[in-house]
């Protein structure tokens, strides 16, 4: 999937974690290409595919404390 913005393009994958939903494969701004370690974490040196995951394993439970399912009390996760 490719979507042009202005004079700005980029195209997109899904998301090595699905809450992320989707990451740039590429992105073209102003003419200058940014480079893929700026546009996908897991491709970093210092985080690489463990820490992405690693983190990946932890937002979900932040998300459930931080917004409760209906009908349940923040108290009762707490």
């Amino acid at each position: 999937m490719c979507r042009k913005i202005l004079n700005r393009s980029f195209r997109v994958c899904p998301a090595r974690c699905p809450l992320f939903g989707c990451a740039l494969l590429d992105m073209k701004w102003d003419n200058q290409y940014i480079r893929q370690t700026f546009l996908r974490p897991e491709t970093q040196s210092r985080l690489g595919i463990e820490g992405y995951d690693a983190g990946a394993k932890i937002l979900p439970d932040f998300f459930k404390t931080v917004h409760p399912s209906p009908g349940q009390k923040k108290e009762d996760i707490c």
